[in-house]
C-alpha cells in the first residue's frame, strides 16, 4: 500500500489531474470530491475558512 500511495504521489507531482482522471488512473479507488481554498483566505480570514470548511463537510 505505500509503495502504491508513493507511486501515485509522483504521479500527481508530474501531472495535472481532475477528479476524472484520478478515477481513470486509480480505477477500484474511492475518489471524492476534493476541496480547494487559497492560503490568503485561510491566513487572513479563519472564520471564513471555517465556515468554508464546515461547509463542505457537510456540518
Amino acid at each position: 500500500m505505500l509503495r502504491q500511495l508513493k507511486y501515485f504521489q509522483s504521479v500527481v507531482r508530474k501531472n495535472s489531474f481532475s477528479a476524472s482522471s484520478f478515477r481513470k488512473t486509480c480505477s477500484g479507488a474511492t475518489i471524492l470530491d476534493g476541496f480547494a481554498i487559497s492560503g490568503t483566505t485561510v491566513q487572513n480570514d479563519c472564520d471564513s475558512a471555517e465556515k468554508q470548511v464546515a461547509d463542505w463537510l457537510g456540518k
